[in-house]
């Protein structure tokens, strides 16, 4: 009989990989064109004309005398702006008259689904990619249609152009059939999961959009709403709930009816518009109205002291939640300062480290003495197994307490696995493995998530294992053998034997 230790790692990678070759989730730094052709700003329409034709592109990136970009020029601008125009003399008229100031950019590690998103936001089809002031690459919507899929797309520009609730609604409630169109034909199931989970982002943000626009004032102060959970790491699937914070700049306490007292009714709003939308209430209250997760920067790091010396099951839930967390509209800059300061402070928490391991190491891999999927006993799902609880939380809290022993900011399961790599805090043997182990568990979460959907059923995680082919019954086994695998190292890291 053929187990999970019977089939070669590198026949896993290979189906994988195979699988699918792109992925919505990669950083932009990886399929950006460069070097780009920049200008200065007083260098002729001519000149710069000439030279875009000679190096046959469409656009230039005009700098500044530091080599910041201040502006951008392509094909259109040229046909709409000195063609079209018989007053507009080429060889006298510099580059910045024509220009469009100021670029619209993005960092080399933005998500290349945020690219799509931005470029179908603002209606432009050229994004210069900056790092450090300096212009590093350029992603063009032409360049990105060949590689993914379209779908997206159109729903990204479906999602800006909703002016209710009840339109978002509607775009969500396609989600499922989207997923099943993108696995059926063969996009692998983590680059599925990160198109789903971009889109839930995308309609939150606009949810918070239409909730800034209903108020009667604009914000008093600046701030950046965050999310977490499944939707910060960039994991949700089909069915998650709200789990949202908010960060405010600090200001003076004597502003604080004024001022928290808009966010207060905006988060309400906003809570209301995603339930609208079909994103049920947490049950755990983690949403930015509750005044436990809507502070000031200040308050915010006070408060993550005090989880800090507070060891409990619900700090260490906060916690948790915390480092999953990214920001998805308002001030990036207060996030970026709240996480960089919960980075540096845990490192000299190391017993809190501690509890989330404890916390991790009671869960138990559903995988028998004799390799026998350990199933549901009795109730409605009996012979099934619970595909979120009994696969994917293993290795989701398994690698986020490595990565926080390792002083690793990242919030996606896969980007700290390839950064525990990176740092050698884990081979990157054991780090593949247990990313195999993952890709195989979203693959039958998805298809079970897609299944229980197609059947009119409520969406759920629950997957009876008898239904699966021997084929994947052994690749599940495998993924719960990695899990197993990855639990020892955690084991080992805090102190205990690994064997």
């Amino acid at each position: 009989m053929s187990g999970p230790t019977d089939i070669p790692r590198h026949l896993i990678r290979q189906r994988l990989q195979a699988l699918s070759p792109f992925s919505y989730e990669s950083r932009i730094s990886e399929i950006m064109v460069s070097p780009v052709f920049t200008c200065p700003s007083d260098i002729s329409i001519r000149k710069m004309a000439q030279e875009m034709a000679r190096r046959q592109i469409s656009s230039a990136v005009v700098v500044g005398d530091d080599g910041t970009p201040v502006g951008i020029i392509t094909e259109r601008d040229l046909l709409t702006k000195v063609v079209s125009q018989e007053t507009v003399d080429p060889d006298r008229t510099p580059a910045a008259a024509i220009m469009s100031a100021p670029p619209v950019t993005l960092p080399p590690t933005a998500r290349v689904y945020e690219a799509l998103s931005l470029l179908a936001r603002r209606g432009i089809k050229h994004l210069p990619v900056v790092e450090g002031g300096q212009v590093v690459g350029i992603i063009t919507l032409r360049h990105l249609m060949r590689l993914t899929h379209a779908e997206p797309l159109v729903i990204i520009g479906q999602i800006e152009a909703a002016k209710s609730t009840k339109e978002l609604a509607e775009i969500k409630a396609t989600l499922p059939a989207l997923a099943a169109s993108r696995l059926s034909s063969g996009l692998a199931a983590p680059q599925v999961m990160a198109m789903v989970s971009m889109i839930h982002r995308d309609l939150h943000r606009r949810a918070l959009e239409l909730a800034l626009e209903s108020m009667t004032s604009p914000p008093p102060a600046p701030f950046c709403l965050f999310l977490t959970g499944s939707h910060g790491r960039g994991e949700a699937l089909l069915s998650p709930d709200q789990d949202h914070g908010l960060i405010l700049a600090d200001y003076p306490d004597r502003l604080y009816g004024k001022i928290d007292g808009f966010f207060m009714e905006l988060a309400t709003r906003f809570g209301r518009y995603l339930e609208e939308i079909g994103y049920p209430r947490c049950p755990g209250y983690i949403m930015a109205e509750n005044p436990l997760w809507r502070k000031r920067l200040s308050e915010w790091q006070e408060q993550f002291l005090i989880w800090l010396k507070i060891e409990s099951y619900h700090t260490v839930r906060y916690l948790t939640l915390i480092f999953d967390a990214s920001p998805i509209l308002g001030e990036p800059s207060l996030f970026e300062k709240l996480r960089n300061y919960e980075i540096r402070t845990i490192q000299r928490h190391h017993n809190v480290i501690r509890q989330m391991y404890e916390e991790e190491a009671r869960h138990r891999v559903p995988l028998g003495l004799f390799r026998q999927f350990i199933t549901e006993k009795e109730g409605p799902y009996r012979g099934k197994l619970n595909l979120k609880r009994s696969g994917l939380i293993f290795v989701v809290e398994a690698v986020r307490v490595l990565a926080l022993k390792a002083g690793i900011a990242e919030a996606s399961t896969l980007e700290r696995l390839r950064a525990l790599a990176s740092k050698g805090a884990l081979s990157r043997e054991d780090a593949e493995y247990a990313e195999h182990a993952f890709h195989i568990l979203v693959h039958h979460a998805l298809q079970a998530q897609i299944n229980s959907w197609q059947r009119g059923e409520p969406i759920s995680y629950y997957l009876n294992p008898k239904e699966l082919s021997a084929y994947d019954q052994d690749m599940l086994r495998y993924a719960f053998q990695a899990i197993k695998r990855l639990k020892e190292l955690v084991d080992a890291a805090f102190g205990g034997l690994i064997l």
